[in-house]
Parts: C-alpha cells; sequence; structure tokens
C-alpha cells in the first residue's frame, strides 16, 4: 500500500494537468512528513517557474497562504492534525504555492517539514457532450474512479452528522480516507467544477 501511494503521489506534477490522474505529489519531496527545503526544490523543478513562497512571520504573507488559499479551511473541515498556527513565526511556518489555469497548489510546512499539501483541480463536464450523454461526466467519474482505485476513501455526507457512508461514492461531495501512510480528504465543487484534494498527517 505505501509503495502504491508514493507511485500515486509521484503522478501530481509529472502527468499533464489534462489527464485523468490524481493530483500528484513528488512521492519523497512533497508528500507529509518529507522536507520543506526538498519539496521546494521539486516544485520547481517540476513546475519550471511561478512559485511562489510564503513565510508566517509577514502578517499578509500568512493570510494569503493559509486562509485565503482555503488551507485552514480544509485542514478544519477534515480534522487533521497540524501545528500550523502554533507560535508560527517561531516555528519557521512557511508556504509555497503555484497556479495555473487547471490546477492550483499550496504546500504548508513547519519546523522544516511538510505538514501538509492542498491541491484545487479543475474537471469541469466534457462540454462536446449533451447534457443527457453519459461521456458529458466522463472527467468527474474518471477521476474519481483513480481516487479510489489508489487510494482507500469513503464517501460522506456532511450534511449528516455523525457522516454517513453510502453505497455510490462517486455520488458524494466529501471523501476521506488513506493513500498509505498519507491521509486524503477530498470534496467537489460542482459550482467550480474543481476536486479540493488535502494530503496530511
Amino acid at each position: 500500500m505505501i509503495l502504491r501511494c508514493s507511485f500515486l503521489l509521484a503522478m501530481l506534477l509529472l502527468l499533464p494537468a489534462s489527464a485523468l490522474a490524481l493530483p500528484g505529489l513528488e512521492a519523497a519531496n512533497l508528500e507529509p512528513g518529507a522536507s520543506f527545503v526538498s519539496a521546494l526544490a521539486a516544485l520547481k523543478a517540476n513546475v519550471g517557474g511561478g512559485v511562489k513562497e510564503y513565510k508566517a512571520d509577514a502578517a499578509q504573507e500568512f493570510s494569503v497562504a493559509l486562509l485565503q488559499s482555503d488551507l485552514l479551511a480544509l485542514l478544519n473541515r477534515a480534522g487533521a492534525r497540524h501545528s500550523l498556527l502554533e507560535r508560527p513565526a517561531e516555528r519557521s511556518v512557511r508556504f509555497a504555492t503555484h497556479e495555473n489555469a487547471e490546477r492550483r497548489l499550496v504546500v504548508a510546512a513547519a519546523d522544516g517539514a511538510v505538514e501538509a499539501v492542498l491541491v484545487k483541480l479543475r474537471r469541469p463536464p466534457d462540454s462536446g457532450a449533451t447534457p443527457h450523454e453519459a461521456r458529458r461526466l466522463a472527467p468527474i467519474t474518471g477521476f474519481m474512479d483513480q481516487v479510489h482505485a489508489s487510494c482507500a476513501v469513503s464517501a460522506l455526507d456532511p450534511e449528516k452528522g455523525p457522516y454517513t457512508v453510502h453505497r455510490d461514492p462517486r455520488d458524494r461531495f466529501v471523501h476521506v480516507g488513506s493513500c498509505g501512510a498519507v491521509k486524503i480528504y477530498l470534496e467537489y465543487h460542482p459550482e467550480s467544477d474543481e476536486f479540493w484534494v488535502l494530503y496530511h498527517r
């Protein structure tokens, strides 16, 4: 399972954004627990520029990277364990971000180690298909098929507390689980045609 997770995460930056694959991470460099220095180098090497860095000791930068990116909101919704708010300036809390037309990425680290990674991936319906054709939803269902093939996840209904597991996971908007040792929390936002995928410890 750990080897499968590493392969899965390695696909994030190596695959083209149009491929129906999980938003991947450079397995040994970007996943939670990895060195932030290595993660930053791997990110810059794979995306070819446009990487922005933020530090916690600058209030405006901290807000952009943690709040405006929705990272903190997802960490809270996932109930994720992290220390990004614990003396952030003293503990060298840092962020790296990258954005293009189809993918937005935020890497968060503290004490030199990656704590969480958020990927927002656009997967709009097939515009060449009519509303009644099954292939119209192929980008969405295909992505979810890959999620279930690579990770152990369950669909949740946030409108019902406690969360309830449903029979058809692809029909739900929230999923949680793990890819080996890395935990995954996933939301689908139909209003923006985006999957928000959070990897955390």
